[in-house]
């Protein structure tokens, strides 16, 4: 005769789960059950972080050349329109040269225009450029976490239940922010459980 570690109740030794609460009988292999269970799900959330880290890199990265490629026209442009802007003529009075008829063209407006908006462009282009690296960034860190995570979690946990991944995922993608928190709110659901894999792999690992 054996009883269920869950509730207690007498079961028979043929028994797999308790007929009262419907608890595995082998505990051993439920709670390995449910490290694996809890590894795997964690897994597949980092594989959409990452996914979305990375596809919102590459947007970023092709917006800010085509916004670059746009500045340098504008800023080609604007010294184009700059060198027929002005008119005037240079005279000579006998003792010395002159300017007269020293007029400002329309064409300078434009031409401060362009070069403005050029400028301009430019800057918003290295912001749009930088946020695509944290994004590539931040890709590659959580690809590295979840290659490692059946072998050493640490990483991988640490990542998914801290604070800062979710202050950073506001900041630059909104997106994988979604995935952060799914994340984050799993890990503090199966803390106890993590600890308990941390210490199975840090043990495992010790021992090679």
């Amino acid at each position: 005769m054996k009883y269920c570690s869950n509730c207690g109740s007498a079961l028979e030794d043929s028994m797999n789960f308790c007929s009262s609460c419907g608890a595995s009988v082998n505990t051993d292999e439920a709670k390995k059950a449910k490290e694996q269970n809890c590894l795997d799900r964690l897994s597949a959330g980092l594989k959409h972080e990452r996914l979305c880290y990375k596809i919102f890199g590459i947007a970023w990265t092709v917006i800010a050349s085509f916004i670059l490629i746009l500045s340098i026209f504008m800023l080609i442009g604007g010294s184009l329109i700059a060198e027929n802007a002005v008119d005037y003529s240079v005279e000579y009075n006998g003792s010395e040269y002159y300017i007269e008829d020293f007029d400002v063209e329309p064409d300078a407006v434009a031409s401060a225009l362009f070069i403005g908006l050029g400028s301009g462009y430019i800057s918003m282009a290295l912001i749009f450029l930088g946020v695509g690296i944290v994004n590539f960034v931040l890709a590659s860190k959580v690809g590295k976490y979840r290659n490692t995570l059946y072998k050493d979690c640490t990483n991988g946990a640490n990542h998914a239940s801290s604070v800062g991944s979710i202050v950073l995922a506001a900041f630059f993608n909104e997106v994988a922010l979604i995935f952060v928190i799914i994340n984050f709110v799993f890990m503090k659901r199966n803390a106890q459980t993590f600890e308990s894999i941390k210490a199975n792999q840090k043990s495992y690992n010790e021992q090679l």
